[in-house]
């Protein structure tokens, strides 16, 4: 259950009014169905379904049922009928900023369609899920941090293979003091990527002193037997992890050390020495008290240096009563925050409570659009799926004739322009480009994707209304395609601009004087005032997602 009363915008922090999570108990189970579908794939989250291994974290479980049914679909091309589209930073954007030269395929958003960004990892490795220019289309995320509003975390019961519970770390054996190795394990195979050059430094430093086996590839010192080198760890990583588990627990120790020192970000490199009765030692987020039982964890940054919690550790190794303290908590009641970050576990819940928030986000948005949606405006059920774009000759021309029109003519052609020294909209070609004009305060501004590109001064006030006639091409300047078209009655704002490269129109918003698409395979206007369009020697083809370009404005070098 999601213990949240309201919802923060993404990419802004501000609440969004009118969005309140119903009770359980008032929720209609197949009335209040959400579907979902994971834009970017469903590897290894197990969203949407029963934990059975094999799977990425080794353990079996049946889910709670959740209070609204909640419907995973696997096919991208279906994001058009579904209520939440999930986009994964890593599969999304790739390692690092891979991004910005390789720009991904993002889909348009439905009005009263939310988009949320999933993440496992921390932005180091994957910026785009920091990137403002990404997440201002994003309604939602779920993360290991504190901002999400569905909040995820790694607290969850890895490697037990049989059906998970809380109670796996507290019924963990324990093997008897005299029979474990009086030293340190260690597994890992990155060294250096990120920031784990600084723990495998630190581990260097601590072998020094004290004995450390590691069976990885990073400092390998160790080797598996032959029955537990079974392919690739990633094949199937549940299993991988009790293989872990289980040689951890033949040490006193098991260093469960983080690639980076981050507030919040909590892998399973903890858990799974917790699991296997060794005491963990522990490098990593500085509020990891939070996520573990009292004093069940030895921590790096209590001690001044490597060679100080060496001889710690070689202390606790000749004094089993002292050793035998980091597992009274066995004997104590989980803390709170245990119990909270264990039903957080991203494979447990985080598929209702996903369902939860959406189902809040779409009844508040329905509101918005109001009873004529998809009726009486904007794009019908049977043509919001497809995606289309008008291609244009020196020949084509598209009218949009209201009725009664008014004497003056407002027309959009696609040309060079130059004033002096300056040339702008000129574009490779095909390069699809989004191009914006607005008018106010006798000021032309020029917006290309999203950005303010140029702007003029105007001898006069330009008066655009509902009577204007439109003319679109038909000056034989024009050779190319164009996607969606909106013409409004207002000055819109950058922000606002900006997200209509990605975001179609409901067709009721104020002051929208016309809407076009093509995805009907003519050319519509569907916004409330239905203008009449006289279309001349165009065609209708059917397009690819556009890419989603960053390059323009990334945090990257700023």
């Amino acid at each position: 259950m999601c213990v949240y009363n309201s919802i923060v915008d993404a990419a802004t922090g501000v609440p969004l009014r009118g969005v309140v999570l119903k009770k359980p108990e008032e929720m209609d189970y197949e009335r209040d169905e959400v579907k979902v579908v994971m834009f970017t794939g469903n590897g290894w989250s197990s969203m949407g379904k029963d934990l059975e291994t094999p799977n990425y974290n080794g353990e079996t479980k049946v889910k709670d049922k959740c209070p609204v049914k909640c419907t995973f679909l696997d096919d991208k091309q279906s994001h058009t009928f579904v209520d939440v589209v999930i986009f994964e930073a890593q599969p999304l954007g790739s390692w690092g900023y891979d991004y910005l030269s390789k720009p991904p395929k993002f889909p348009m958003k439905e009005p009263g369609q939310a988009y949320a960004a999933f993440s496992f990892e921390h932005s180091i490795y994957f910026p785009i899920q920091t990137e403002p220019e990404y997440l201002k289309y994003i309604d939602m995320n779920m993360t290991l941090f504190e901002d999400a509003n569905i909040p995820i975390t790694s607290t969850c019961s890895w490697g037990v293979m049989t059906n998970g519970s809380i109670d796996n770390f507290r019924d963990a054996p324990v093997k008897p003091f005299k029979k474990k190795q009086k030293h340190c394990v260690f597994f890992a195979s990155n060294c250096f990527g990120g920031g784990a050059i600084y723990r495998t430094e630190y581990i260097k430093d601590l072998q020094k002193y004290i004995p450390v086996d590691a069976y990885g590839s990073c400092l390998h010192n160790k080797d598996l037997e032959k029955e537990d080198k079974d392919g690739n760890i990633f094949d199937n990583l549940g299993k991988s992890m009790n293989i872990k588990s289980r040689i951890t627990g033949g040490y006193l120790f098991g260093l469960a050390f983080e690639n980076n020192n981050i507030t919040n970000y909590v892998t399973e490199k903890v858990y799974t020495v917790m699991l296997s009765g060794a005491v963990p030692i522990y490098m990593g987020a500085p509020n990891i008290d939070s996520y573990v039982p009292r004093k069940s964890i030895i921590k790096t940054d209590d001690f001044e240096s490597p060679e100080a919690l060496a001889n710690y550790l070689k202390y606790l190794a000749k004094n089993e009563s002292a050793y035998n303290e980091y597992f009274e908590w066995k004997k104590e009641p989980y803390p709170q925050s245990v119990i909270d970050n264990y039903k957080n576990c991203v494979f447990y819940s985080a598929d209702c409570r996903l369902c939860q928030t959406v189902h809040a986000f779409r009844e508040m948005k329905k509101k918005q659009l109001g009873d004529g949606f998809r009726v009486n405006y904007g794009e019908p059920d049977n043509v919001k799926h497809e995606k289309r774009v008008v291609s244009f000759t020196e020949k084509s021309c598209v009218i949009a004739k209201p009725t009664p029109e008014t004497e003056s003519k407002f027309t959009n052609n696609i040309d060079g322009v130059s004033m002096g020294a300056w040339i702008f909209v000129t574009k490779k070609v095909d390069d699809m480009n989004h191009v914006g004009f607005t008018f106010g305060n006798n000021v032309l501004k020029l917006f290309v994707n999203g950005l303010l590109d140029v702007e003029m001064d105007l001898q006069h006030q330009l008066d655009i209304h509902h009577k204007l006639l439109m003319r679109i091409g038909c000056r034989g300047t024009f050779n190319g395609m164009m996607d969606d078209i909106s013409i409004w009655a207002r000055e819109l704002t950058t922000s606002e601009i900006s997200k209509t490269m990605f975001e179609k129109m409901s067709g009721n918003e104020e002051k929208l004087l016309m809407y076009f698409t093509f995805n009907s395979g003519e050319v519509q206007d569907y916004s409330e005032n239905k203008v009449m369009i006289i279309n001349t020697e165009t065609t209708i083809v059917d397009h690819d997602y556009q890419e989603l370009r960053l390059d323009c404005c990334s945090k990257k070098g700023r």
